[in-house]
């Protein structure tokens, strides 16, 4: 009689397939991710993705979601550090330059941006991506201003894809005290 397989409990293993199904995105973009390519990256039964994750849908929303979690959550907490209207160019500048340097981070944004224009699950996300960016610069700047600025991250983040050479941080700060001249 075969000896009966011994199923592994492991309490994070949802955790590591999210984190492992994001590393997949990076490297295969959000068309590559796959349930057996993300069961082999985590070493995990083909199986556990399936049970943990009804559908790729559901997996690609929780990769994209913890994501938008920790990029909203770093931005809250530099602009929270703020004292003064004059450091808030500084400030952005340094974290959209560190965030444009990321690679990682960089690569799963456009893959939201990409995502959002067909899954309507993944433009609900990226609106409350948006919607806590602009909250967080709205605790420094009025709702019309704090838009604008957003827009010009967002939009730094594609050029950034796509250039040569993108903006260094003294380039982004002169950018924001140029849109913040009360600053």
């Amino acid at each position: 009689m075969p000896a009966e397989r011994q199923r592994r409990h492991e309490p994070g293993r949802r955790g590591r397939i999210v984190a492992t199904a994001m590393e997949v995105i990076v490297q295969d973009g959000l068309a590559g991710l796959s349930h057996r390519k993300v069961a082999s990256a985590a070493d995990v039964p083909l199986g556990s993705i399936t049970y943990q994750f009804a559908s790729l849908d559901d997996l690609a929303m929780a990769a994209f979601e913890r994501y938008v979690g920790e990029c909203s959550d770093h931005f809250e907490q530099a602009l929270a550090s703020i004292s003064s209207p004059r450091e808030l160019p500084a400030v952005l500048a340094a974290e959209v330059g560190a965030y444009l340097a990321s690679g990682k981070q960089l690569t799963l944004a456009y893959e939201l941006y990409l995502g959002s224009v067909r899954n309507p699950r993944l433009r609900t996300l990226m609106n409350r991506w948006l919607r806590n960016s602009r909250g967080s610069l709205a605790r420094h700047l009025d709702e019309a201003t704090a838009r604008v600025v957003d827009a010009l991250i967002e939009g730094l983040l594609l050029h950034t894809l796509l250039e040569d050479e993108p903006m260094d941080r003294l380039e982004l700060e002169a950018a924001f005290c140029r849109l913040l001249p009360a600053a």
